[in-house]
Parts: C-alpha cells; structure tokens; sequence
C-alpha cells in the first residue's frame, strides 16, 4: 500500500512539476527552471517519506520503541541541520532538498535495516490477500496521516514559492519544518 502511494504520489509530483511550476504557482519565468529541478527533488522526498514510514510504522507495531524513537531524533536534527547548512552555504532551496534527499535516503536505509534485524527473516515484497484484507483499514489510516503530514509540511512552502522569491522560500520552509 505505502509502495504503491508512494510511487504515484512521486510519478504525479514528478512528471507533473513543469505543470505545477508554470500553473499552479505561478513562479516566475526566469525562476520556472529551478522550480521544476526543486519540485521533482521533493517528489524523491515524496517516495523517501513514505518508505521510512512503512519502516517506522512496522517498528512500532512490533514494540521497537527504543531504535524508532532514536531514529526520528537523529534524522530529524541532521534534516534540519543541513537544511540550515545549506541554505546558508548556497542559497538555493534546490540545495536544501538535496540534503533532504540524502538525509531521507540514509534514514530509510537505516530503518529497514533496524526492521530486518527485528524480523529475523529477509524483507521481501509479497502480497498475501488474508493480511491485506485485515490491514487495509490501518494501512489506509496510515497512509490518509501520512498524507495530511505531506500536506501540512509541503503545502505552505508550495503556496509561499508563488508569492516570495526562492530565497526566502527556503528561509520559510526550514522554520516550519523545525
């Protein structure tokens, strides 16, 4: 379920960002470029998410409280960390989601490899009707919360990227993110 939201939620953010860039926000012409090469970096954070999600959710479900809970601290301050760094440093919003990429990257390789050692079995992909069934409820809760976060954490800066110039774009969204 999160693979699947995930990968459309990602293929309509990427694809879809010159329409987005030119449309939706109303950035400037001279700016378009950037806004699409920041758009389709945050449709990789889009995927990102969603994956450690999945991650974070099945450690919590099997009571690994102690390595989530570490997990979340330690990616959440080097997020917002290097976020700070390089908007400092370069001064394109591009440059902070890129940091964003890698840091999310990293977190998820890190949280499946914490699932793998709490299962004790390889993490392979399968689909198995029975459990499907009895978590599309949960898993649809999951995903509706995960959605409104993306809303919530995406959608000021999207809407601010239409009004302000891009450098204070990046100002704004790592405030809010922290």
């Amino acid at each position: 379920m999160f693979s699947c939201a995930a990968t459309l939620a990602a293929a309509i953010a990427f694809f879809g960002a010159p329409l987005i860039a030119t449309s939706f926000a109303s950035f400037p012409s001279d700016l378009e470029d950037d806004a699409v090469g920041a758009l389709r970096l945050a449709a990789l954070i889009l995927i990102l998410t969603f994956g450690y999600s999945f991650a974070q959710v099945s450690l919590q479900a099997l009571g690994r409280f102690r390595p989530l809970l570490w997990s979340r601290a330690v990616s959440g301050t080097l997020i917002s960390g290097c976020a700070v760094a390089a908007a400092l440093s370069v001064g394109d919003v591009r440059a902070v989601l890129a940091t964003q990429v890698v840091v999310s990257l990293l977190t998820c390789i890190v949280l499946f490899a914490l699932l793998g050692k709490a299962l004790n079995a390889p993490l392979r992909p399968s689909f198995h009707f029975p459990t499907f069934r009895l978590m599309a409820g949960f898993g649809g809760l999951v995903l509706a919360t995960g959605l409104a976060y993306q809303a919530m954490m995406q959608g000021p800066p999207t809407v601010l990227a239409g009004l302000a110039p891009a450098a204070e774009v990046a100002a704004f969204a790592v405030a809010a993110g922290v």
